[in-house]
């Protein structure tokens, strides 16, 4: 942890400026927030730490993971990929790039490596991840009404932001001839933020329903762009929020 310190203190004598620029894209068939960018000072500072400190980062100090097997069909992981991939996090308030990532839906968990070993990142200590395109957000116990504690992904983020509650549920079925399968199957919670609360939408009606005072325009955006709600439920919320969002500011 000294040797930790010591390169923060590197860092700010450096004169160390670090900014993340967001953006969001709603198109084609996903719409969620890209990979974090940086300027050029930033960009060499935060590579320079994160090789520096290597094994001996904060980061590495998680509770060991087993990784669970796949099912007949699924896994327990986000796009049912079951192995690491490199992604940026937010750590402490800290950005780390190239950080092994795996997240385990199923039990809402982030996991990481280290030498030859899996372990899963700190939640109270993990702030945000980049993973595979999709932007993660953790949400705490104090986070304003209408969601459980856990990581949440980031569709869109604006005045009425959107976040995806993932999940995995087990389906035992038997197969004629008397064939036992157990399915994973992906589980999605959308929610908008209206005011200080997030609101659970579950349908088209609900969607439009809590945009009321814009239902006309929103009406015909979605009828003119051909967003259908029941092929792409995720996608069309989001573009619905970033239209409603324009129509007002």
């Amino acid at each position: 942890m000294d040797y930790l310190t010591s390169m923060r203190a590197l860092m700010l004598q450096l004169g160390f400026t670090f900014t993340v620029f967001f953006s969001q894209y709603c198109c084609g068939q996903n719409a969620h927030t890209n990979t974090p960018t940086y300027n050029g000072p930033a960009e060499e500072v935060l590579n320079y730490f994160n090789n520096a400190i290597g094994g001996q980062s904060e980061v590495y100090n998680g509770v060991v993971y087993t990784l669970w097997p796949s099912a007949t069909k699924g896994t327990f992981y986000f796009q049912d990929k079951n192995s690491l991939t490199p992604s940026t996090i937010k750590y402490n308030g800290t950005w780390y790039k190239n950080i092994p990532v795996l997240y385990d839906i199923y039990h809402d968990q982030m996991v990481s490596a280290a030498d030859d070993r899996l372990f899963v990142l700190i939640p109270e200590n993990l702030q945000e991840v980049y993973l595979n395109g999709h932007h993660f957000i953790n949400i705490g116990p104090s986070s304003s009404a209408g969601l459980v504690q856990g990581y949440y992904d980031e569709m869109y983020d604006g005045p009425s932001q959107v976040l995806v509650k993932r999940a995995k549920a087990i389906e035992e079925l038997v197969i004629p001839p008397q064939t036992p399968e157990t399915w994973y199957v992906d589980k999605v919670q959308v929610f908008i933020k209206k005011g200080n609360n997030y609101t659970h939408i579950s349908s088209r009606n609900a969607l439009l329903r809590l945009f009321s005072d814009k239902r006309k325009e929103l009406e015909q955006y979605l009828n003119d762009n051909k967003l259908d709600y029941t092929a792409n439920p995720e996608n069309t919320i989001a573009r619905a929020a970033l239209y409603y969002d324009q129509l007002n500011h």
